[in-house]
């Protein structure tokens, strides 16, 4: 009788793992999915919300299901455990913000790493892990690393919104780390533990349910309160813009630039900011959904290729570059209308158009040499009546012999296929770019309420190491014979670059400019390309 309880028993475990397992499967499998959607239509939610990050906790699950005897095979289980820690020391040491796209699937590497870690569990012998994982720090570590996770976004959020800018640096980045370890460890002793002895809750389960419930009633209502008065925000934001715009105000945008000085707001709209200042990340060029990846992610060995105005148009002006060259789509959509010309563009995250190695390029993170010469022979192949190029100005290309400027030589080399193919080729200068990455916006709304934008403006200083960089695209456009269009004196007067130029929010970001104030050089762009009709 107690044989066929056992073994009625073990069957119903053996069933409960099965049907958990397959129920983890679908949840991962879904969710994976969705991550690797979501990541290659760039939805920046696809980092934080649930539906996209469950598959990497749904991992543990499958382990649970299927973990066997911890003790046997020690040998293969050494093996399994430096694997997992080569694995998850690649992703700390190789991923970057600029490669690879995360999570999605890159965030395999770590998270299965992790996996093989613990289903390796506790090995002895020469080559196994044991005595570093026993070691009392990683112990505490591990101890503390669920708070350390709840601490350490609120840490690094409040470091960048106290400097304007994210942390830089080892010695940073260290403070960040020693911060956020103090705080966990802090919360860790004194309100975790004592919570969990707490004889009030453990004396009861009704007790503790309904603590737990109260708990996140209060953390909910506390933080809508921030959500609706951002919404309220937001309307009130967005109202004095719709007065702005229908009071035909003049000299909104770049219109209110000249060499010397600049109008921040117009007479009676002091303060009044296009877009809204809170959701400047989303004014930015908009693709057709026939082609959601442009521009190329940066491991992409193709650059993307879109039709973003006059499909049936019989001239086709071709626009060629990186996220710097794509920041100009709507102005040019703005000039091409009603007009015969075609917009296509041929864009690639972080490639300027140019056949030197990039020093990312060169380290594995990116692909640019290949995309640019496909882009080249495409390009030569189509003959459009204008190519237009544009790029960031990057700071990182080795010198070459004989250049006056590092990177001149790439940038020649994939201009002049194109003028010996009898190309008519334009090439845009670099737009300001300050050196240390402060998210503007972020500046901006800092000091919307004193109104102080002078210290969100960038100084001649701060844009001065990008500037020089640009000048080597403007030495190869001249050295291969195509135009050059200097655009810096349409950002900057002689003593500065300010941020908020006629009301508009310039940059959507820490070196993107907006859309909106984009259009309001399309006058500027129609008489510097004169385009026939």
């Amino acid at each position: 009788m107690q044989n066929r309880g056992r073994h009625s028993a073990d069957v119903f475990r053996r069933r409960f793992r099965f049907i958990a397992f397959v129920l983890f499967a679908v949840v991962c499998l879904a969710s994976f999915v969705w991550s690797v959607v979501s990541v290659g239509a760039n939805d920046p939610a696809s980092y934080f919300i649930t539906p996209t990050r469950v598959w990497e906790l749904g991992i543990g699950g499958l382990l649970a299901c299927i973990l066997g005897d911890p003790q046997r095979f020690n040998g293969a289980r050494k093996v399994m455990a430096i694997v997992g820690v080569v694995a998850i020391g690649v992703a700390c040491v190789t991923y970057s913000g600029e490669a690879p796209a995360f999570p999605g699937a890159s965030a395999l590497i770590p998270t299965l790493g992790a996996a093989t870690l613990i289903a390796a569990g506790w090995t002895t012998g020469l080559g196994s892990l044991g005595p570093i994982i026993n070691w009392k720090p990683v112990q505490l570590v591990g101890l503390w690393s669920y708070s350390l996770y709840l601490w350490h976004f609120p840490v690094v959020v409040f470091f960048h919104e106290r400097n304007g800018r994210p942390a830089e640096g080892i010695s940073e980045f260290i403070a960040v780390f020693a911060v956020s370890i103090v705080l966990a460890m802090l919360s860790f002793y004194y309100v975790e533990q004592p919570l969990r002895v707490l004889p009030f809750l453990k004396k009861h389960n009704r007790r503790a349910l309904i603590a737990a419930g109260m708990s996140m009633a209060v953390t909910c209502a506390v933080a809508a309160v921030p959500f609706a008065s951002h919404a309220i925000e937001v309307e009130r934001e967005t109202r004095k813009i719709e007065e702005l715009k229908a009071g035909n105000v003049e000299g909104i945008g770049s219109a209110s630039l000249s060499k010397t000085s600049f109008t921040r707001f117009a007479e009676g709209y002091s303060g009044t900011i296009l877009p809204v200042v809170s959701r400047a990340i989303e004014d930015r060029p908009y693709y057709p959904e026939d082609c959601p990846a442009t521009p190329a992610e940066p491991e992409t060995k193709t650059a993307a290729e879109c039709v973003m105005a006059n499909p049936d148009g019989s001239k086709t002006l071709a626009l060629v570059g990186d996220s710097h060259a794509s920041q100009w789509v709507p102005a040019f959509q703005e000039m091409l209308k009603g007009t015969d010309w075609k917009l296509v563009v041929h864009l690639h995250y972080s490639c300027p158009f140019s056949l030197a190695e990039r020093g990312y390029e060169t380290n594995g993170r990116l692909e640019c040499s290949e995309p640019n010469k496909k882009t080249i022979e495409k390009l030569k192949d189509e003959k459009p009546d204008r190519v237009v190029i544009a790029n960031m100005p990057a700071t990182d290309f080795k010198r070459q012999k004989g250049e006056k400027r590092p990177g001149q030589t790439g940038y020649a080399d994939a201009m002049r296929p194109l003028v010996k193919a009898g190309i008519d080729l334009t090439v845009l200068g670099a737009t300001p770019i300050r050196t240390t990455k402060v998210n503007i916006p972020d500046c901006v709304a800092k000091h919307q309420d004193s109104g102080d934008y002078a210290k969100c403006d960038l100084s001649l200083d701060d844009v001065s190491e990008f500037r020089e960089a640009g000048r080597a695209v403007e030495d190869a456009s001249k050295k291969v014979g195509a135009k050059y269009v200097d655009v810096w004196e349409k950002f900057c007067t002689e003593q500065e670059c300010p941020v908020v130029v006629g009301n508009v929010l310039v940059y959507r970001d820490h070196n993107h400019v907006s859309a909106t104030y984009v259009k309001t050089l399309t006058p500027f762009l129609q008489d510097q390309l004169r385009l026939e009709s």
